[in-house]
């Protein structure tokens, strides 16, 4: 139920939506008041969650600053959260906006950094519950050179919260000694360093990728709205409800 929930969520939290509700209810609605209230609404959502010098200044204090390790910096695991792919009708993988996350941990592999990567999530989509995530990074994580005894798989995690449970369960298992790095989206890391630190793995370190950034702000960026801006709005705003939804649940 928490699941569907938290998919329910994401849909809801979208401005986007609030924008098309209040715009088509504003054409619907025969009362004049109601009307222009809702017509009003959805111009003050339009412009104020389409507006990229705003959003950038607020994303700049949600998102913590990057993380560089020193040559010498070594861990026994990296834990790389899945959200990086999906597949498409005909079964295909695909990489996604967050595909950062896989760069930065073939990175880190290959500077010495981490010896093993532990890619944490199964299928995160409610209708379509048989693809694996994890097995598609797997692939991808070998054709970039990383030994296939280094990968190990975790495919049942459908959110953060089973990401940081099945996590330490595996780790437990192998018996790989903390401490570990924790790779994920810039605007995620918070919520899931909360929620592994709750789990028991105390002993990790953030390290934040796949920044949103909103750069070259221009004249036109004070007052017309961007698309982009609201799809990167849901982002911030389903972290700031998942992690208070964490919190009165007790998962963070």
């Amino acid at each position: 139920m928490f699941f569907v929930l938290s998919k329910l969520v994401a849909v809801l939290v979208f401005p986007f939506t609030w924008f098309v509700a209040c715009f088509i209810s504003a054409l619907l609605l025969k009362n004049p008041q109601w009307k222009r209230r809702l017509m009003v609404s959805a111009l003050v959502i339009l412009f104020l969650f389409g507006n990229k010098l705003l959003f950038g200044t607020i994303s700049k204090s949600v998102q913590p600053p990057p993380v560089s390790f020193r040559p010498s910096d070594r861990f026994s695991c990296g834990i790389l959260m899945g959200g990086m792919a999906g597949y498409d009708n005909n079964g295909t993988g695909y990489f996604n906006a967050n595909a950062d996350r896989f760069i930065a941990a073939v990175e880190l592999y290959h500077q010495k950094h981490i010896q093993y990567i532990l890619i944490t999530g199964g299928s995160s989509s409610v209708l379509r519950a048989n693809y694996n995530e994890a097995a598609f990074v797997s692939a991808h994580l070998a054709k970039a050179g990383v030994l296939k005894q280094h990968i190990l798989i975790e495919p049942k995690a459908r959110n953060t919260f089973e990401n940081g449970i099945y996590a330490k369960q595996m780790l437990d298992s192998l018996r790989l000694a903390p401490p570990y790095v924790l790779i994920t989206s810039a605007s995620h890391i918070n919520r899931s360093m909360k929620v592994f630190h709750k789990v028991g793995l105390t002993n990790t370190v953030a390290y934040p990728c796949n920044y949103i950034v909103m750069d070259k702000h221009g004249l036109f960026d004070y007052f017309l709205p961007q698309t982009e801006v609201f799809y990167a709005w849901q982002k911030v705003l389903k972290e700031w409800i998942g992690t208070l939804a964490y919190r009165l649940t007790g998962k963070a």
